[in-house]
């Protein structure tokens, strides 16, 4: 999966020795993105150390990541599932800093062709039913 957004929380760097006695560090980051008409968040983490320690709140970013739901046993004994997040690309640098104008200028060239599709008088009181129906 792509997304292109802008970091919203950056936690702090863990680390730690694993049973083989290899050192071992983590940060968790979160990525806010439009998808639709509303921003999404979603937390990463990221074991790169070419990352850790660089993430800064606001940055705009590039990610690339796998999501894949994973089975466990719980020590009750019962089948569980987790969702498991891998940031990648290329195997190298998982993240990269977007330019900041170019990605705002892709939705606005983006919108006027919209507009053009649909017909103006039609549209605009739907849009108004729709808000005011709206539950919050």
């Amino acid at each position: 999966m792509h997304i292109e957004g802008k970091i919203s929380y950056v936690g702090p760097v863990q680390s730690g020795t694993s049973q083989r006695g290899t050192a071992w560090k983590k940060q968790e980051f979160a990525v806010t993105y439009q998808e639709g008409r509303y921003p999404l968040s979603i937390l990463l983490p990221t074991m790169d150390d070419n990352i850790i320690g660089k993430l800064q709140v606001g940055l705009q970013v590039s990610v690339d990541f796998d999501c894949e739901a994973r089975p466990y046993t719980a020590k009750d004994g019962t089948q569980k599932m987790f969702n498991n997040f891998s940031i990648w690309r290329n195997g190298l640098h998982c993240v990269s800093p977007t330019q900041g104008g170019v990605q705002q200028a892709q939705p606005a060239a983006q919108q006027p062709a919209q507009q053009a599709a649909q017909p103006q008088t039609s549209s605009q009181p739907a849009q108004q039913k729709e808000e005011e129906q709206l539950p919050f």
